[in-house]
């Protein structure tokens, strides 16, 4: 199973049965079936079959609903579990109205759901559960949440920004989404839906990471000063070699003379360490002038004609 998956099955293995998670659930995964006579059906898909157990049992248990669930194949196993005559459940849960004698059911989130702190949890839970998913950590940092309606969508991203959490938004397909990519979110997200152990091993699991990250930029940037230093100690070796070759080493001033002698007898050495080597011993910025004064005569022999 994936990651998401088995945080899935832990959450309903804990579930406290509130109905705001039930609610959320049904929101954001079920699907409405009008069956005449103003009578309506909920149903709702998933390839999980201890979800679909969770919420059968349930509702068969606390809310004397007439369920029914199958199962087919597509692509997959797949388990439909339908609420059949389901007014009742949706007048209880807040979603079936009646306004001026007339019933509708609302597309938002009703407030009754969400009015406290525990309510507020088990409904950002439940629609977790529905139509949540969240990539393993090892590999990526990703959670996202896709709706039928951008309604929902906002109204949920509302609900989110009570704990200080802002998604960003975009189009899963034709379907209005919502994700994090910022581990310290997702890390918030899960200790929201009580899922506190999963979010202390993400932060550790973070902290890893961001150490190997760190370690592999200073082996990175080492390599690279490494690489940096062996072509300019053999770019010099080459100048030395040149005015050794067309003019003779003797030809330069004494003070040339000794870093030239220096730098081909030491090639690995350090501008300090070349600077501590000298008599007397001088800084590392004389050491680089030097050198950078060795570099322009080397040019200027090598763009003079060789009189041979």
């Amino acid at each position: 199973m994936s990651y998401s998956s088995d945080l899935k099955e832990k959450l309903i293995r804990e579930s406290k049965h509130h109905p705001s998670e039930l609610a959320g659930f049904l929101q954001s995964r079920g699907s409405l079936h009008l069956k005449g006579r103003g009578r309506l059906d909920v149903s709702f898909e998933t390839p999980r079959n201890a979800i679909a157990r969770h919420y059968y049992k349930w509702l068969l248990a606390e809310y004397d609903a007439e369920v029914d669930i199958e199962h087919f194949t597509r692509m997959r196993r797949i388990y439909r579990v339908r609420i059949k005559q389901a007014n009742r459940l949706l007048e209880q849960l807040g979603f079936l109205v009646e306004e001026d004698g007339l019933h509708h059911v609302r597309r938002d989130i009703p407030l009754s759901l969400v009015s406290g702190e525990i309510g507020l949890r088990n409904y950002i839970t439940g629609v977790f559960l529905g139509v949540g998913i969240l990539s393993n950590p090892y590999r990526d940092y990703h959670l996202e949440f896709s709706f039928d309606s951008e309604e929902l969508r906002d109204g949920f991203a509302s609900l989110l920004s009570q704990y200080e959490l802002t998604p960003k938004f975009f189009d899963r397909g034709d379907k209005p989404a919502l994700y994090f990519k910022s581990s310290e979110a997702i890390s918030d997200f899960l200790k929201i839906i009580g899922a506190n152990e999963e979010a202390f091993a993400f932060e550790d699991i973070r902290i890893v990471k961001e150490v190997k990250n760190d370690v592999q930029r200073r082996v990175n940037l080492e390599t690279a000063n490494i690489t940096k230093t062996v072509v300019a100690s053999q770019k010099l070796i080459d100048c030395i070699e040149l005015i050794q070759r067309r003019r003779g080493l003797s030809t330069l001033p004494d003070a040339l003379l000794e870093i030239a002698q220096l730098r081909w007898e030491e090639p690995d050495l350090s501008l300090k360490e070349l600077g501590e080597r000298c008599d007397p011993p001088i800084s590392k910025s004389a050491v680089n002038h030097r050198l950078n004064r060795l570099l322009a005569l080397c040019q200027k022999i090598d763009n003079t004609p060789n009189p041979e």
